[in-house]
């Protein structure tokens, strides 16, 4: 699985970013997650590219054994997952206004496009960072003017305390700061997928090798 993707650098360091003092809850990550249809879209994009690498499994490979490691890919619970990430660079107040600008109308449509631009990338061939950044570029222009202006209509009191965008209000800084959020997230996830597979190959590793055993002694 970690071959299916290869992470792109890190966006450009010369952010100067210090963890929130009160960083995004659990609750509200997962409210966030959510909100953005992180977790389905995520997870139709794995069981594809699960499916993909089943059919090149050589033909003696246990079908139980797979099916366990899909069935525990599946259940990475992905917001706790990706919360140690999210809470060294989002706030809680950062958190409240990000749910607030994305549960918008403006919001849902410009995460429906992104969802969209970012699945049709995959399935050309992209890896999930590249399939990422063609998508910010695709909805760059008229539906992040929609959710800026939800932003700036909001009163001095809602946007209070938010560290994210109090540090600049230039949404560009906002959305590099998402990207390094999803470089990690992506790394933590395959690092997380990686580890289940192997698990489960090692404890079934004598049930691998007798299965092996058995279909090279069929087909000598």
């Amino acid at each position: 699985m970690a071959q299916e993707s290869n992470v792109s650098a890190a966006p450009s360091q010369d952010l100067d970013v210090k963890p929130p003092d009160h960083p995004v809850t659990e609750e509200q990550l997962r409210t966030y997650f959510a909100v953005c249809h992180v977790s389905a879209v995520s997870r139709k994009l794995t069981h594809e590219k699960l499916e993909a690498q089943r059919q090149q499994l050589p033909p003696w490979y246990p079908q139980s054994v797979w099916d366990e490691i899909e069935d525990a890919v599946d259940k990475i619970d992905m917001p706790m997952l990706a919360l140690p990430i999210y809470r060294k660079y989002m706030s809680e107040a950062d958190a409240k206004m990000m749910i607030q600008l994305f549960a918008s109308p403006q919001g849902q449509e410009l995460v429906r496009k992104f969802l969209e631009a970012t699945v049709q990338a995959q399935h050309a061939g992209l890896t999930p960072m590249q399939a990422r950044d063609r998508a910010v570029a695709m909805v760059s222009g008229e539906e992040n003017d929609r959710v800026l202006k939800v932003y700036n209509s909001m009163t001095p009191e809602q946007r209070r305390g938010a560290e994210l965008f109090s540090q600049s209000s230039d949404y560009r800084r906002i959305q590099l700061l998402l990207k390094r959020i999803a470089v990690e997230f992506e790394q933590a996830t395959i690092a997380k997928q990686t580890d289940l597979a192997t698990a489960i190959a090692l404890k079934h590793q004598a049930e691998m090798t007798e299965a092996k055993r058995l279909y090279d002694a069929n087909h000598n």
